[in-house]
């Protein structure tokens, strides 16, 4: 089984390369600059990011300034 680390954010889906969960499965505990989500703070599940993501959509699922995609 090949280790990958995770950069996109389970919530909005922003890549900007930073590391999110190690190849451990580790949380890192980064800040999204479009969603303001913590890795590692309530994404944890499937449905946990199903609810985080519906309150992101359901409040107009805004690119905040500075957010970047690649």
């Amino acid at each position: 089984m090949e280790n990958r680390v995770e950069t996109a954010r389970r919530i909005c889906g922003l890549d900007d390369g930073d590391v999110l969960f190690d190849e451990h499965g580790v949380p890192q505990h980064v800040i999204c600059e479009c969603c303001y989500n913590e890795s590692g703070i309530g994404d944890d599940t499937l449905t946990q990011v199903r609810e985080l993501r519906g309150y992101w959509v359901g409040h107009g699922a805004q690119w905040r300034p500075g957010a970047e995609t690649s």
